[in-house]
């Protein structure tokens, strides 16, 4: 048997990899840009509503004084990809 803490592949024998073992416990834990952080929040607010309950959500209403096009984000996303 190996000793306790000796690496296999990558991984500490009898353990998480690294980035298990630092992941972000609860929301607050999550740093970085904050309107990033705070569209994760509303995202994660909204996801049993529409997962579960098949709600769907409105789209933005777009000003007629802009001249570029806003950029459609996925409103009924199922998952998001958080990387660091």
């Amino acid at each position: 048997m190996p000793p306790l803490g000796a690496k296999k592949h990558g991984t500490a024998v009898g353990g998480d990899q690294w980035v298990d073992r630092h992941r972000p416990k609860h929301l607050g834990q999550v740093v970085g840009n904050t309107d990033l952080v705070r569209k994760l929040a509303e995202w994660l607010r909204d996801w049993d509503d529409v997962v579960f309950r098949g709600m769907t959500k409105e789209q933005p209403a777009v000003e007629e004084w802009r001249t570029y096009k806003q950029v459609v984000e996925n409103l009924t996303a199922r998952a998001a990809l958080v990387s660091g």
